[in-house]
């Protein structure tokens, strides 16, 4: 088959579905941590005091192992430090005195406080923890269907 004059080349795209994936990124904001219990529990005759107590996840109410307490002299700059154990569990030896406490554990939100311990206190501290925030990837899949298209050209 001959064409003159004026070339026509038709260009059809058949009609399928196609499926396109985005990756979408979720912010999750994070629950804060709290001190659930802060209870003293009796008062020795020594110049020395403790902190001790549990930390749990507020989520599923479970120990949080592994967490790290961080505790700051205001008066002296020194750090006393402790992660909890297997169940949650801390203990920690203290001088009587001003402190800033941390709190943190990966996962979790980071607790932040002020706390005064008296010469000779034994004080119960227990914590829940909060899920920090989190960055939540999701793959949507979007099924697109591509329509017949015609090109006409010389």
């Amino acid at each position: 088959m001959r064409w003159s004059g004026l070339l026509f080349i038709l260009v059809f795209a058949t009609a399928c579905a196609t499926k396109q994936t985005y990756r979408h990124c979720i912010v999750k904001e994070a629950v804060a941590t709290e001190v659930s219990k802060n209870e003293l529990i009796e008062i020795a005759d020594t110049n020395i005091a403790f902190i001790s107590g549990q930390v749990l996840s507020k989520e599923r109410n479970e120990p949080v192992q592994y967490a790290y307490l961080i505790v700051h002299d205001s008066t002296t700059n020194k750090k006393s430090n402790v992660f909890t154990d297997s169940l949650g569990n801390y203990t920690l030896q203290l001088s009587p005195g001003q402190y800033h406490v941390w709190l943190k554990s990966i996962g979790y939100s980071t607790f932040e406080d002020s706390l005064f311990i008296k010469k000779g206190e034994i004080r119960q501290i227990d914590f829940l923890m909060g899920n920090g925030r989190q960055f939540i990837t999701a793959d949507v899949t979007e099924k697109k269907r591509k329509s017949k298209k015609e090109k006409v050209s010389n």
